[in-house]
């Protein structure tokens, strides 16, 4: 009998911890992670705009928190580095596109490891167990990224071959025309080139003057700053058309040459009273609000004036973006060689606060997987914008709206803005603003190049 005792005991006495374990007498251990608390900063999204892809991203990381903060453009730089000095800023931060290199002082390069703890929790018959894995993550190269998203984005974020941060929207100029308008003009179909739109504006009607030569109706706003959303944007994506490279491997402005002055003098010609192609000045209101109230023919923007534009009740369509014609004559002396498909990006760019050295890894994290494929959409679905990949761009082309800028995004390029990005445009709007109060174009340019050369 002892022996049969024994032999019980041997068998039962391993089980009696499983018997506990399912009794709910012991409790096993479960693993965890020590929470992580990101802050975003944005200032052109609200909150929904994030909620789909934060929800994603905590399934695997519940021990992070994500918050997401608006807040105003205005002296957004200022906000920032006050925020930071505070210890209150964010550890990522969306900029314009141009603002990479200028803020990469106050920010942290993409390491190559962005490996951290995922959580895989799984229901039991006791409730749920919590599993703990560290599977290695290599962080995208530029080899990568060139081959994920448009050109433009790679000329952008990477920076002395490292990686400075991530875009998960795009959008960019488009020629935006007032159906009704160029139906009264007995124009068919809108401008396709810079030569059409000069025809358009001086010889079939588009632009109506008064007795007094004031604007009735506008056959397109452009030439000036103030009212002009873009206005630097239009000026330096013509100048690149026209054979212009803006800044040169060394480091040395290019724009103040004869190419250069050619597109600055073409473009101020619409906002000149002497020109054929006078359509528009810098007394006019927005350019946009009158495009909406059906007193400006074309309209170049971005898709997400789109969404104005759809409420504002006017017949209008969208077309790409206008560009040089080698097939046409000479157009105020433009470079009608060749035709340069060039087209101008308008987007942000996520980067990671160099205040958030102990969160950096985790930030990378979260910021990368925001740009990936296959969780940008929810994002992207929020929003109605664009996205960088080439991958998920090419199925954006379900309306013709979408569809316009989608497939230009493809000739996107930018240049390099340096470390004062908001200079550099200060500098060109002081530029143009000056041709309106009688400076010559050529000194006018032959300043702008030397301010913002220092500034590189």
């Amino acid at each position: 009998m002892r022996r049969i005792l024994i032999i019980i005991a041997i068998i039962l006495v391993p089980a009696i911890p499983i018997v506990l374990v399912i009794t709910g007498v012991i409790k096993p251990k479960q693993q965890t992670v020590n929470s992580v608390k990101l802050t975003v900063w944005g200032t052109t999204d609200p909150l929904s705009a994030f909620s789909g892809i934060i929800a994603k991203y905590k399934v695997e990381h519940p021990y992070v928190s994500v918050t997401y903060k608006q807040v105003s453009a205005t002296d957004y730089q200022t906000q920032l580095l006050q925020a930071w000095a505070q210890n209150t800023g964010p550890d990522i931060f969306f900029v314009p596109h141009t603002w990479v290199n200028q803020m990469s002082a106050y920010s942290i390069a993409q390491p190559t490891n962005l490996t951290v703890p995922i959580v895989k929790v799984t229901k039991t018959l006791l409730g749920t167990s919590t599993q703990v894995t560290t599977p290695k993550q290599v962080a995208p190269n530029a080899t990568a990224i060139k081959g994920a998203f448009i050109d433009a984005v790679g000329e952008d974020i990477i920076l002395g071959g490292q990686i400075w941060g991530y875009p998960i929207a795009m959008d960019g100029l488009a020629l935006y025309s007032n159906t009704d308008l160029l139906n009264n003009a007995k124009i068919f179909e809108p401008a396709k080139s810079w030569p059409d739109l000069v025809a358009h504006v001086s010889t079939q009607g588009l632009t109506i003057l008064d007795a007094q030569q004031s604007i009735v109706q506008s056959g397109i706003a452009l030439g000036t700053v103030t009212n002009l959303p873009y206005a630097t944007d239009i000026l330096t994506g013509l100048m690149m058309q026209n054979g212009v490279k803006m800044v040169d491997a060394s480091g040395k402005v290019q724009f103040q040459n004869i190419e250069g002055q050619r597109a600055l003098d073409f473009f101020r010609s619409f906002a000149t009273p002497s020109r054929e192609s006078y359509s528009w000045n810098s007394n006019q209101p927005n350019a946009r609000d009158q495009f909406i109230k059906g007193k400006v023919a074309y309209f170049i923007g971005t898709l997400a004036d789109s969404e104005a534009i759809k409420k504002s009740g006017i017949k209008w369509q969208v077309s790409p973006m206008l560009h040089l014609d080698g097939q046409r004559g000479d157009t105020d002396g433009m470079n009608n060689n060749a035709t340069r498909f060039i087209n101008i990006p308008e987007y942000e760019v996520g980067m990671v606060a160099k205040s958030s050295a102990k969160r950096s890894t985790q930030a990378w994290n979260f910021l990368q997987f925001m740009s990936q494929s296959a969780n940008a959409p929810s994002y992207l679905q929020a929003t109605g914008k664009l996205s960088p990949l080439k991958k998920v761009l090419s199925t954006q082309t379900g309306d013709d709206t979408k569809k316009v800028f989608a497939s230009q995004l493809l000739t996107a390029r930018t240049w390099y803005h340096g470390k004062k990005a908001v200079d550099v445009e200060r500098f060109l709007q002081s530029m143009i603003t000056s041709l309106e109060t009688g400076a010559d174009p050529k000194e006018a340019l032959r300043i702008a190049a030397t301010q913002i050369e220092a500034t590189l």
